[in-house]
């Protein structure tokens, strides 16, 4: 197997289990490793702070920081969902996430995010070379099939690098719907 080296942190490769945060978009499960996360914060819609959200900053404290919605990729893929369809009684979280040279930025969740400790051995690579029409797979650079009573989860490990460098589809410019 080859090293499953990540630009925002490396994946060991070794059946070790490391740590991750996994958190729910769109009926999907996406893992930022946990050395990578600084905050988790809960997210409290402030319509004065709407205009900043659809920029795709975000606020906090005496700082403003990038936010990432995710949701936006994933609605550009099914462009028969729309970001609205959010309720905006569902829970939501920011995660804080930082990597070497480069700002702290955010990343919308839309429910709690959790703790999971996979090993290497379960993650498997999305080939960069493998053209997709997807914008989301873009920013994903593995994939993990984790067993459950009732069939699996599928859960999407995010390349934070790819995800801080690529242009976010056109839906990018509406505010996330929590």
């Amino acid at each position: 197997m080859t090293s499953l080296a990540i630009r925002s942190a490396a994946l060991q490769p070794n059946s070790d289990p490391q740590k991750f945060i996994a958190f729910p978009i769109a009926n999907h499960s996406i893992a930022v490793p946990l050395g990578n996360v600084l905050r988790v914060l809960r997210h409290t819609p402030d319509d004065s702070n709407e205009e900043l959200h659809r920029m795709g900053l975000l606020p906090i404290g005496r700082h403003v920081i990038r936010a990432l919605n995710l949701r936006q990729w994933l609605n550009a893929d099914a462009t028969s969902q729309s970001s609205e369809t959010q309720s905006s009684e569902t829970q939501s979280f920011i995660i804080i996430v930082g990597i070497p040279q480069q700002e702290p930025f955010g990343i919308w969740t839309e429910g709690l995010p959790d703790v999971v400790e996979l090993s290497s051995d379960v993650w498997r690579s999305l080939s960069p070379s493998v053209s997709t029409s997807s914008s989301f797979l873009e920013l994903i650079s593995h994939t993990a099939v984790i067993p459950q009573k009732k069939g699996h989860k599928t859960i999407f490990l995010l390349d934070i690098a790819q995800a801080l460098n690529a242009r976010a589809p056109e839906a990018a410019t509406l505010s996330p719907a929590f």
